[in-house]
């Protein structure tokens, strides 16, 4: 017999559980997570802007759970308030992961983590603490420790320049709660103002990756990007320094998937204004080496806002916010070369009216999908020749409510 908390329970008795549309909760294979992090009203969310400005129409963040099934299918559960506030940068990616049964999500302007416990009945929230810096905007998790960083955005008054100084933060997590370890915290001085963007960790635990978007102007024609490497000593603790720092190829840094294949560990880099995927190698060292120079993906180019990059085999798929469409490419997983798979290997305005391509995510072979907008979770099967086929519409899985969200993991029951 399976026992639950009593914050679960009390969950249960206070009408957080909704049931899935048809569905059977106790068929689920695993739950999809996602974050409405702020509302937006029609006359602040511009679609000729590159990101919805969120200004002063803010709400309290709340976390979204949808069942999932095993032919791909979901329906959704409920929803589940974070404790804190906020919509973030232009440029979030990791803003919310899975760890076993554990979800961490960042609440970007109250500059908090929360902790929650998932199962089929739904999320107890288990500890919130302070991130140690300014805009918590992505995370990343190993052996015990969870990596924050904090972008440091001029949020909500502005979410495309940056405003500060980025840094790296962490936590011991042990027994449902987050304990901060200073002696691991790494501020980032040399890149003031130029915005955090994502941190990753690499499969083998040697090396910790922080991408600087690197908005130089206000005229989008400078950028200043990168990649940082530090290096993770055997409890955790990032070096010092980075040992490399790469900008080479990086245009309005967005996100980046690490993939090692054969003993080889390859990166794919995606930028927010050119539009583009590009690849390096990283070496025993911590040095990248440059593989595969930008390759177009959208043709509107600087226009495209490539939000998201997911691997499955050897496809990567991008999400581009301005067009609303998924490009793919396909990758030489031996040597980490990409080239263009299909400019629009699926436009989201076929299914929803939704605007604003963001988070993608990859579980199996299926790709979910959710827009700035939040008005939908669409769901993909994935082809043997890496095509998609959309599982249901945007009637399919409506989320809780309307408003801004960012992040998708999942949780395996």
């Amino acid at each position: 017999m399976k026992i639950f908390s009593a914050p679960l329970l009390l969950s249960l008795l206070t009408g957080s559980f909704v049931d899935g549309a048809g569905k059977n909760p106790d068929n689920a294979v695993g739950a999809l997570i996602s974050m409405s992090n702020g509302y937006l009203t029609p006359d602040v969310f511009n679609p000729n802007e590159l990101v919805p400005l969120f200004l002063e129409n803010y709400r309290p963040n709340d976390l979204v759970m949808y069942h999932r099934f095993e032919d791909g299918t979901y329906s959704i559960q409920g929803k589940f308030p974070t404790g804190g506030d906020g919509f973030g940068p232009a440029v979030v990616t990791n803003s919310i992961i899975s760890v076993g049964s554990n979800v961490f999500v960042c609440n970007m302007l109250s500059n908090t983590v929360t902790m929650f416990e998932i199962n089929r009945f739904g999320a107890v929230r288990l500890d919130t603490v302070t991130s140690g810096g300014s805009t918590p905007s992505s995370l990343a998790y190993r052996d015990g420790i969870l990596y924050v960083f904090n972008a440091a955005y001029d949020v909500p008054s502005n979410a495309i320049f940056a405003k500060g100084t980025p840094s790296i933060t962490a936590f011991e997590v042990h027994d449902g709660s987050m304990t901060p370890i200073p002696k691991f915290t790494r501020t980032l001085t040399d890149w003031t103002d130029e915005g955090g963007a994502e941190i990753e960790i690499t499969p083998d635990g040697r090396f910790l990756l922080a991408g600087i978007a690197g908005i130089a102007d206000e005229t989008f024609e400078t950028f200043n990007s990168a990649l940082l490497v530090y290096r993770l000593n055997d409890v955790g603790r990032p070096s010092a320094e980075p040992v490399e720092v790469l900008q080479e190829g990086l245009d309005y840094f967005s996100a980046a998937v690490i993939d090692e294949y054969e003993g080889k560990t390859f990166l794919y880099a995606a930028n927010l204004i050119g539009g583009t995927v590009s690849s390096y190698r990283l070496r025993n060292g911590g040095q990248i080496v440059p593989i595969t120079p930008p390759v177009q993906g959208p043709s509107i180019g600087s226009d495209a806002a490539v939000c998201w990059v997911e691997r499955y085999g050897n496809y990567l798929y991008t999400s581009n916010f301005s067009d609303n469409t998924i490009t793919s490419f396909l990758i030489d997983r031996s040597t980490g070369s990409v080239t263009l798979l299909e400019e629009i290997a699926f436009d989201i305005s076929a299914v929803s009216g939704a605007f604003g391509a963001l988070d993608i995510l990859i579980v199996d072979n299926y790709l979910y999908y959710v827009d700035g907008q939040a008005t939908a979770l669409i769901g993909f099967e994935i082809g043997d020749d890496g095509s998609l086929t959309v599982l249901t519409d945007a009637e399919g899985a409506p989320l809780v409510e309307i408003g801004a969200t960012t992040g998708l993991a999942y949780v395996e029951f």
